[in-house]
């Protein structure tokens, strides 16, 4: 997203995307649609009763038959438990859009964009795109020269 976005600021491109919140609201679930997802658990009912006789019969680790019997009846309490859920949810979270939020390498500018609305007005500024590249280049010469001088320090010995 951010190398399609100009700074609003100084007209750069040079955007970092700094975070990306999901912002969520609450949606109400009809009738029919909880009743679609109650007759969706109970396709799945068979599945964990076979599930539970497989765990009944083929554990071998359990120091008794209770213990046995115990893990293969909560797999069924499990599976009615999310049944009784999807009946009784009326409302569920819904992502409605992502609030970005931007740095500009060039003029150190940060603003927050929400989906949905309009990107912010663009005031090209070409003073401030100019000293921000100058100050972009400095900035990576002098890393190369702390790089090289750190590696000329290992060849010689100096850093253990």
């Amino acid at each position: 997203m951010s190398d399609q976005v100009q700074c609003p600021n100084c007209g750069g491109y040079k955007i970092k995307t700094v975070e990306v919140k999901n912002i969520f609201a609450e949606r109400a679930i009809s009738l029919d649609e909880r009743k679609q997802r109650a007759i969706a658990f109970l396709k799945m009912l068979p599945a964990s009763i076979v599930l539970a006789v497989i765990s009944f019969f083929s554990i071998k680790t359990f120091d008794s038959i209770m213990s046995a019997y115990f893990c293969s009846s909560s797999i069924i309490v499990v599976a009615l438990f999310l049944i009784l859920a999807s009946m009784y949810t009326k409302t569920e979270r819904v992502r409605t859009g992502q609030i970005y939020n931007y740095y500009c390498y060039l003029c150190g500018y940060k603003w927050s964009w929400e989906t949905g609305t309009p990107l912010p007005k663009v005031d090209v500024r070409p003073d401030l795109i100019l000293a921000g590249e100058q100050r972009l280049k400095e900035e990576r010469e002098q890393d190369a020269a702390a790089h090289e001088a750190a590696e000329n320090a290992l060849r010689r010995g100096g850093l253990r």
